[in-house]
């Protein structure tokens, strides 16, 4: 039947990046090779390759489009509210959607799938670098990403959460600087109370007077 096969293409599919996922965040992007990938997602190398002809380049970007796409979905569902949740409860979902964990993770699942997460975000980030390809799409997407912002932003300041007097834009750098500073952070200190620098920036945003 037509709809199986579609399901297993998709679960098969799924199956290789993530096997390729790991694989890229135990070695490295480059270090990785298509045979731990292989060995890893448990099929034959025929079978990867029929469904990533292009070999790791293509996985790299498969990787990080699937990391991706899901956290900027939710920023966009939250955008097009009309009365959306306040920046730290964003951030946490978000965060939370970045770390691929779910509320009521124990703390230790939490903190391994950040160290997890913020390895294969810091690799994702070399690799743009190296190819054009990749880095003009994921420039396009924090484009996109960037108005999703600009748009809560606008919203928060009609709702009296945000200083209206505040330039939109400016206000989305200092969020998109957090946002990535503390997977930076969590990089180096293996730490996350950096989230808990959100308030202080929501205290900083709000309307005075």
């Amino acid at each position: 039947m037509p709809r199986v096969n579609a399901d297993h293409q998709r679960r098969q599919r799924e199956r290789i990046i993530v096997a390729a996922e790991g694989c890229f965040v135990d070695s490295g992007f480059h270090t990785a090779s298509m045979d731990e990938i292989v060995s890893r997602a448990g099929m034959s190398s025929s079978t990867v390759y029929s469904y990533f002809p292009g070999g790791k380049r293509e996985l790299i970007r498969a990787v990080c489009t699937n990391r991706l796409e899901p956290v900027y979905d939710e920023v966009e569902e939250y955008a097009n509210r009309e009365d959306p949740p306040s920046l730290s409860q964003i951030f946490k979902e978000v965060f939370g959607r970045f770390w691929n964990t779910h509320r009521g993770s124990e703390p230790e699942d939490v903190r391994r799938s950040a160290v997890y997460s913020a390895r294969l975000a810091i690799n994702a980030w070399s690799e743009v670098n190296r190819d054009e390809e990749l880095r003009q799409d994921m420039a396009s997407r924090h484009d996109s990403f960037r108005g999703m912002i600009v748009k809560l932003v606008k919203r928060w300041q009609s709702n009296g959460q945000v200083d209206p007097r505040l330039d939109p834009d400016d206000v989305v750098t200092a969020i998109v600087g957090m946002y990535f500073g503390i997977i930076v952070d969590y990089v180096i200190m293996k730490d996350l109370s950096s989230l808990e620098a959100v308030t202080a920036l929501e205290r900083i945003l709000r309307p005075r007077g």
